[in-house]
């Protein structure tokens, strides 16, 4: 992540979520502003339906997918020596 690229993207994604929690509560603020409440997620359509936790699905895929990339594609898919074991070269990364 040292690069101009590794911090665009994360950085993308962190804004995205970001504008994303700041209109939604603001749009709730709009609907009711007296039962406002402020929430730590906000869910996705009314009542109980299968999309209700769409937002919760989608930051735990990206947490896991930046994960991945930080440990395989920051190595360059060489975490391990070729005498087996951890390369020690790259533990920073892990």
């Amino acid at each position: 992540m040292g690069s101009f690229k590794g911090h665009v993207l994360p950085g993308t994604l962190f804004l995205a979520v970001g504008a994303w929690h700041v209109w939604a509560a603001v749009a709730r603020f709009a609907m009711d502003p007296v039962g406002f409440r402020l929430r730590m997620w906000n869910p996705v359509g009314a009542g109980g339906g299968a999309l209700r936790h769409l937002e919760l699905y989608v930051v735990a895929r990206g947490a896991f997918l930046d994960m991945c990339v930080e440990v395989f594609y920051s190595t360059h898919l060489r975490i391990f020596a070729p005498g087996g074991g951890v390369d020690p070269a790259h533990l920073s990364h892990l």
